[in-house]
């Protein structure tokens, strides 16, 4: 059984055999146990009511037997404020960042006569435009139709600082504002994950999932395309896979090489979100 302690949350998540799924289950309610029987020595409770779980399987495997566990199984399970299901579809997900972003959007407009542009740039920026970044690399393998409605209060946000109309185009205060559009946002946090992994200073759980590329030839590699020193190693059965794992070894291997040799994260950024901004 591995897990994951964070300041107020603790996940706990054990691979479950269809053949053996007494012995999980019995390994999952003894932990429970465990805790329970150290929170009370410190005059501690562990909330029920918080407590929940859930089971992730494939389309095509029947639903274990999990009768005798304690917990109640849930159809969704919040973790961090995402919200997933056995579609991973992150649909509530997005929801709940529009209905926050168009909460603050109201109440900004309402004072917006009283506000200069830098001060309404930087309400965007730590409100809005946080938000929107919040877990958007979960969005890297979404449908135009997904995040649509993200990109339609970043359009907002632009709006509000610069008192545009609704029917005027935005297409220019992005350029303005040196801002990346939502696509190119999500691309950004992956590759800037990609380079955390790849440079070390990621956590286990995340570096243990990714394989540098091992040259098997002494003969030198090209630079400029094809493979090189810095890439990530990728599975042959992972091709057209849509793992989200995946998606950020082929996004960081598809980077220019002058752009994955900088080892300093500033600097990676400032080079990475120049390729963006021209590519928007």
């Amino acid at each position: 059984m591995k897990s994951h302690m964070y300041a107020d949350d603790c996940q706990l998540y054990v691979a479950l055999s269809t053949e053996d799924v007494t012995t999980s289950e019995n390994a999952v309610e003894v932990c429970l146990n465990d805790i329970k029987d150290w929170m009370s020595r410190n005059f501690l409770k562990l909330n029920p009511e918080k407590t929940q779980a859930k089971v992730f399987k494939c389309k095509s495997t029947n639903n274990p037997d999990l009768s005798s566990l304690t917990l109640q199984l849930s159809e969704t399970v919040s973790i961090l404020g995402v919200d997933l299901n056995d579609s991973f579809r992150f649909t509530k997900f997005v929801s709940k960042k529009v209905r926050k972003c168009q909460f603050h959007l109201r109440n900004f407009f309402n004072i917006k006569d009283n506000l200069n542009r830098p001060t309404r740039t930087i309400l965007i920026t730590n409100h809005i435009l946080s938000t929107l970044d919040y877990c958007n690399v979960l969005l890297l393998d979404a449908t135009d139709k997904d995040i649509y409605p993200l990109k339609l209060m970043l359009n907002n946000a632009i709006r509000f600082i610069f008192g545009i109309r609704r029917r005027d185009h935005v297409s220019p205060y992005y350029r303005m504002m040196n801002l990346l559009p939502i696509r190119k946002r999500i691309s950004f946090k992956a590759c800037t994950i990609a380079h955390r992994i790849f440079y070390d200073s990621a956590p286990i759980y995340l570096k243990e999932n990714f394989e540098k590329f091992k040259r098997t030839t002494t003969i030198g590699l090209r630079a400029t395309s094809g493979r090189d020193d810095f890439m990530f190693s990728v599975d042959k059965t992972d091709l057209n896979s849509k793992n989200l794992l995946y998606k950020i070894k082929l996004l960081w291997n598809t980077l220019p090489n002058i752009i994955r040799k900088c080892e300093s994260l500033p600097l990676f950024k400032s080079k990475l979100k120049t390729k963006l901004l021209s590519e928007a």
